[in-house]
């Protein structure tokens, strides 16, 4: 009888870029967070208070998920844990890890800041965002989180065509698929405001 492959052959069917990946969308998300998290303070619109609930509803799971597939390949220290996304007093945005994403193919976006094509805010635009309120909050916020969704499609594109690992790459597909309803239903909202 031909032996059975070991369990732990799953754990091997990981490459370089499926660990970019899980490190850099778990830091991209926890900044999805944070923003969200702004909107209860600042925002008075229900459908963008739903919204912010949604997101925040599905990308914590997502953040645990890519933490175990990191854990499971031996690879959790491409995630730096110096970001809690938990605390929401005196974020340090600037001090947030881009670098797990440094090595990625994110393509260009021009939001009118810095060109970050993985849709990451510049701690200018998370200060701004911080700073403001009311429909001028609802606008910049649903502006800001369309990039930052739109970097994080590119991601996850980026890692059905470069990823080997079965669950990150069904995992990037659910990620496409979500964000880009999120979006169409984010730039109906900014119609709206």
């Amino acid at each position: 009888p031909s032996p059975s492959p070991a369990p732990a052959a799953t754990a091997d069917a990981h490459n370089q870029a499926d660990v970019r990946f899980a490190g850099g969308m778990i830091v991209h998300h926890r900044q999805a967070l944070e923003m969200s998290r702004l909107v209860p303070d600042r925002s008075t619109n229900p459908q963008v208070a739903d919204l912010a609930r949604r997101i925040e509803a599905a990308q914590g799971p997502e953040i645990a998920t890519m933490g175990a597939m990191l854990e499971r390949w031996g690879a959790d220290e491409a995630v730096h844990t110096d970001h809690d996304p938990m605390d929401h007093s005196g974020t340090d945005f600037e001090s947030m890890d881009h670098g797990a994403m440094d090595d990625m193919d994110h393509g260009g976006a021009d939001h009118g800041g810095a060109d970050h094509g993985d849709g990451m805010m510049t701690a200018e635009e998370m200060a701004q965002l911080d700073r403001s309120s009311g429909p001028e909050f609802d606008r910049l916020f649903l502006q800001l989180m369309i990039v930052h969704h739109e970097g994080a499609v590119r991601m996850a594109q980026t890692q059905i065509d470069q990823g080997s690992d079965p669950e990150a790459r069904d995992l990037a597909r659910a990620i496409i698929d979500a964000q880009r309803s999120e979006i169409d239903e984010m730039r109906v909202l900014l119609a709206q405001v």
